[in-house]
C-alpha cells in the first residue's frame, strides 16, 4: 500500500494537475536548453549551429569540463534555437578570447518571432575583453514570448570563444488576452478635442490574474490602469496594449487595438521626407551628389522614378 501512495504521489508530481474552480489548471514547469561544448554540435538537437565549432580545446582554460565553442576564425557565428520558445525566462553564457585582437567584433543576444529578421536584446563587446577570462553574459527574457533565441558574433576573423549556454524557460499554461471581437487589431478614428471610451482587455483563464494597459505614444493618447483613454493635445496615432506578464504558472499574452486622432483642420495630405539624411537641399549643398541614398517617405504607396534622398528632403533626375 505504502509503495502505491508513493508512486501514486509521483505520477502528481509529474503531472502537476490540479482543478481549481472545477477545471484543469496545468501549472507551470521550469526547463533548460544548455550547450556545454563537450561534444559535437550534432549531439544538441535543440540548436542550430553556423560557423560555430564545438568540442573545442586551445590556449585557454574551458569555463567548465573539458572543451569549448569557437568561432572558427570566421567573422560571423551563430547558434540559435531550432523551435520558437513560448516563454523564454533567462539565458546565461560565456564568452573569451584567446588572443590580444583588439579589432571591433561583438557577441549579440538577439530575438526573432519569424526566425528571420533578429531583434538586438543585448550586446557584449569582444574587443574591451582579456586574453583568457571568461565574462558571463546574462540577460532576463520574461518580457518575451514566442521567440526565437540566437546568440550571434560579428566582427574579426581572430578566434572568439563561448562555453555554457543556459537557457531557461517556462512551460506554462497557455493564457489569452483580447479586447474582444471587433476591437482586436482595429483602428478607431476621432477627431480631435472629442473624447475616445476605453476598450478593457479579459484574460482567460480568469484565475491567472490582470491585466496592465500602456499606450506607444502618450501624446496622442493616454491610458490608466482601467483601460480608460485621455486623448492628448495632437493629432496621430496610439497603440494601446493590454499585457498579462509570464508568471509561474501561465505564459505571457497580449492585445492590442490602434486611436488614430484625426485633426479635422489639418491638411489632407502631408509629405515631409523629414527622415532622409543624403546630400543636397537643405543641407544647401547643390554639387557633387555622386553619393545616392534610398528616399525615404512619411507615406507609402509613392510610384517614383529616378529617386534619392536628399537632405531632409527628395532628390529626383540623374544629373549633378
Amino acid at each position: 500500500m505504502r509503495k502505491q501512495l508513493l508512486n501514486l504521489k509521483f505520477l502528481l508530481m509529474l503531472c502537476m494537475i490540479f482543478v481549481i474552480g472545477g477545471r484543469s489548471v496545468a501549472f507551470a514547469k521550469e526547463e533548460t536548453l544548455t550547450i556545454d561544448f563537450e561534444s559535437a554540435t550534432t549531439v544538441y538537437s535543440d540548436w542550430t549551429f553556423t560557423n560555430m565549432t564545438s568540442n573545442q580545446t586551445g590556449p585557454i582554460t574551458a569555463h567548465a569540463g573539458t572543451y569549448y565553442g569557437t568561432t572558427g576564425g570566421k567573422a560571423t557565428a551563430s547558434i540559435s534555437t531550432k523551435n520558437l520558445i513560448a516563454n523564454p525566462k533567462s539565458i546565461t553564457f560565456y564568452v573569451s578570447k584567446q588572443t590580444t585582437n583588439t579589432t571591433t567584433s561583438n557577441w549579440k543576444l538577439q530575438t526573432s518571432s519569424d526566425n528571420s529578421n533578429w531583434t538586438d536584446v543585448k550586446t557584449q563587446s569582444a574587443t574591451s575583453m582579456s586574453k583568457g577570462t571568461w565574462v558571463e553574459v546574462t540577460q532576463d527574457l520574461s518580457n518575451y514570448s514566442n521567440v526565437y533565441i540566437r546568440i550571434y558574433y560579428k566582427g574579426t576573423t581572430a578566434v572568439r570563444n563561448i562555453d555554457d549556454v543556459k537557457l531557461t524557460y517556462s512551460t506554462g499554461s497557455t493564457t489569452t488576452v483580447t479586447f474582444g471581437l471587433g476591437v482586436d487589431n482595429q483602428t478607431f478614428n476621432v477627431n480631435l478635442g472629442e473624447t475616445f471610451e476605453g476598450k478593457t482587455a479579459t484574460v482567460s483563464p480568469t484565475e491567472a490574474g490582470n491585466v496592465t494597459y500602456s499606450s506607444d505614444n502618450k501624446d496622442v493618447a493616454s491610458v490608466d490602469e482601467n483601460g480608460a483613454i485621455t486623448l492628448g493635445g495632437i493629432a496621430g496615432t496610439a497603440t494601446i496594449t493590454a499585457s498579462f506578464d509570464a508568471t509561474e504558472d501561465y505564459k505571457a499574452s497580449s492585445a492590442k487595438y490602434y486611436i488614430n486622432v484625426i485633426d479635422p483642420n489639418g491638411p489632407v495630405f502631408y509629405e515631409s521626407f523629414i527622415d532622409n539624411e543624403g546630400l543636397g537641399g537643405n543641407d544647401g549643398k547643390w554639387s557633387d551628389f555622386s553619393t545616392t541614398s534610398t528616399l525615404k517617405y512619411d507615406n507609402s504607396g509613392w510610384s517614383v522614378v529616378k529617386e534619392s534622398g536628399a537632405y531632409k528632403c527628395a532628390r529626383f533626375g540623374t544629373i549633378k
